[in-house]
């Protein structure tokens, strides 16, 4: 096939909810990766959220749902396999770990389509004759991409192949969604913000490998030296009420601490802030501080998997080792006690992510990748 006949992509992904992956389908399939292109999303599960199926079927792309059963369901198989030969893609794209075991062992069924497995997280089949599967999987996959170099280092270690045979497609953002934003009292008030004060936010899923925990336990080492700082946590999704109602209850006697759930005006929110911190034990690329990079703040992580690629160290922001609470608070009192810092550490961060991490690039790359799957499947 000619790149410059119209084809067609299926990515095939567990679930359309709040999460890193399924944001960048969303804003993949939005944008496109050129108009002789066609997608269609297929869903294992038919749990989603409406604000990220709604855009992709506005975008004029199909959504199918699979309605797997939890657990083993081979008919899953199958009836993927179905929706392959039917709906006849050049290219079925698999997205994290449960999508790239099912949606490749559906193409041994219906053969003939391109196949690109994207890896974005450090998750692996760990349990006895998982590398196993692994590298049965990669001998059926044409290309696999990843959105870290530190991805890269893992999976080719794990797959028993050459780094450079695993491109790095890195994340992409809407920037124009995040603007840098002047404290409002009024806004702040409109938002349920604290009016007063500087405001260190987290924005991510109320799971466990974000350490939300490490969150509190830095608040608290701050807020006990620093009387005008609080410190906000937006993140929610479905299941996630219990852990956030045992977040709240373990910091009940911290009352410049507010945990606001899932908000739908992150943008708001990262204007009114005046730092970013995000406390993960590990990540792909993530996404959340991109956002806030774009909004013009100053960050201070964890020093984990991708997040060493997006934060540069003194010049983005600040990093300390995962679980390091003392580290964390050290660097957020430096950026707090200095507002100057903070404008040329935010200032550079905006023109990091304008310039790295757009849509287009993101879009680009996994176009690179489409191409070069097609071309080898052709070579088979």
């Amino acid at each position: 096939m000619s790149e410059q006949q119209p084809w067609r992509v299926l990515h095939v992904i567990a679930q359309l909810t709040h999460g890193g992956a399924e944001f960048q389908l969303k804003g993949l399939v939005q944008h496109g990766t050129g108009a002789d292109v066609e997608h269609a999303v297929a869903c294992l599960w038919r749990t989603g959220a409406d604000d990220i199926i709604q855009p992709i079927r506005d975008a004029g792309r199909e959504v199918f749902f699979l309605d797997k059963k939890r657990g083993l369901d081979l008919g899953v198989v199958r009836r993927l396999a179905r929706l392959i030969r039917s709906w006849q893609p050049d290219v079925v794209h698999t997205w994290l770990m449960s999508a790239g075991l099912w949606g490749r062992l559906a193409t041994v069924l219906a053969p003939g389509p391109a196949v690109v497995a994207a890896f974005r997280g450090e998750q692996m089949h760990r349990w006895p004759g998982g590398k196993f599967l692994d590298r049965w999987l990669d001998r059926r996959t044409d290309m696999c991409i990843v959105n870290s170099k530190r991805l890269q280092m893992i999976l080719a270690d794990r797959l028993g192949r050459a780094p450079e045979t695993i491109p790095v497609v890195v994340n992409g953002l809407d920037a124009s969604r995040f603007t840098p934003g002047q404290p409002s009292a009024g806004e702040r008030r409109r938002l349920g913000l604290p009016a007063d004060g500087l405001i260190v936010t987290m924005v991510g899923t109320i799971r466990p490998i974000k350490n939300w925990p490490l969150f509190i336990e830095v608040a608290r080492k701050v807020c006990a030296e620093t009387p005008d700082v609080h410190f906000v946590g937006v993140g929610g999704g479905p299941g996630d009420d219990d852990m956030l109602a045992e977040l709240r209850a373990s910091a009940n006697d911290l009352d410049r601490l507010h945990l606001l759930g899932k908000r739908t005006d992150v943008p708001d929110i990262l204007a009114q802030s005046d730092l970013f911190m995000l406390t993960s034990d590990f990540e792909g690329m993530p996404n959340a501080i991109l956002e806030a990079m774009a909004a013009g703040l100053p960050v201070v992580a964890t020093r984990c998997s991708g997040t060493v690629e997006v934060v540069l160290d003194g010049q983005t922001g600040f990093l300390a080792a995962v679980g390091d609470a003392d580290g964390l608070a050290d660097h957020v009192r430096r950026c707090l006690a200095d507002a100057d810092l903070r404008a040329s550490l935010g200032g550079a961060s905006r023109q990091r992510v304008l310039a790295e991490f757009s849509f287009e690039n993101m879009a680009a790359g996994h176009r690179q990748a489409y191409v070069a799957a097609m071309a080898r499947r052709r070579e088979r």
